[in-house]
């Protein structure tokens, strides 16, 4: 005797057509850079207030948005490009809570073409490793390490330090350059290091006995990189990200890129 199985829910869901306006994307090859930025966000008054953008080519590509936390299941700095023996390399910014993504900082950015600029900032109210699940009545985490993590992963991923605080994450004929900048966390310099795994770049905001940190107001954060998608043969910029701290909380950093443009972000401190 067999009993009855129920035929899933999904098969006999008809397959999603592909919108009529982007189909001609997949039909064409793209020839030449592209930028696209998409409004997710507005204030009552109509201001955008969270933007992503997307700079592609052929084979690669960089996105962010402008605000986000760093949240297990938000990606707010990400790339991905083609080797021969990868389809998908991956590069992404993180930042970890004795080892785990943690949500209450946050990145801003700013983005031209294959080149951003972040400034990482504390976000008071918010959880641990969840937004709101695991968030502690007092805002006090105890910790036992705290840092950035920028990390390339794929087949044949590396990453080395280039001097003048520049690092480099590479697979292939692509690769991720860091400008860093000098920084603190809360009163303990930003220390910058190649991960252990030979494939990432770490800031070491803390490493060493459980303390107790204070998040429920902001917090004394100046924390930045800039990062460029290049080719490996294209040329990198030669300036470092400069940051400016106005008061604890609101820090405002620049970058001069290749080309004369500079890129801008700042932390409000509210």
């Amino acid at each position: 005797m067999t009993a009855d199985i129920a035929p899933s829910r999904y098969a006999t869901v008809p397959p999603l057509p592909c919108p009529s306006e982007l189909v001609s994307r997949f039909q064409t090859s793209l020839e030449q850079p592209e930028e696209l930025r998409r409004v997710f966000a507005r204030d009552t008054l109509g201001t955008a207030t969270i933007v992503g953008t997307t700079w592609h080519t052929r084979n690669a590509c960089l996105g962010s948005v402008n605000r986000s936390s760093c949240w297990t299941q938000r990606k707010p700095l990400i790339a991905y490009w083609k080797t021969a023996d990868d389809p998908a390399i991956v590069f992404l910014a993180r930042f970890l809570h004795d080892g785990k993504d943690f949500a209450s900082m946050g990145i801003r950015t700013a983005q031209k073409g294959s080149r951003a600029l972040c400034l990482f900032e504390a976000m008071p109210k918010r959880g641990d490793w969840h937004r709101t699940l695991d968030r502690p009545a007092d805002g006090v985490f105890q910790v036992r390490d705290l840092r950035v993590r920028f990390e390339l992963c794929g087949v044949g991923a590396t990453a080395k330090p280039l001097g003048e605080g520049r690092y480099e994450l590479a697979a292939g004929g692509h690769r991720i350059v860091i400008h860093t900048a000098p920084g603190h966390f809360v009163g303990n310099e930003i220390v910058w290091t190649i991960g252990e795994d030979g494939r990432s770049l770490e800031g070491i905001c803390y490493n060493g006995a459980r303390r107790s940190v204070d998040f429920s107001s902001r917090l004394d954060v100046t924390l930045c990189a800039g990062i460029e998608l290049l080719r490996s043969d294209e040329v990198i910029a030669d300036h470092a990200p400069q940051l400016t701290q106005h008061a604890v909380g609101s820090v405002a950093a620049t970058w001069e890129i290749v080309g004369g443009d500079v890129l801008r972000v700042h932390t409000s401190g509210e």
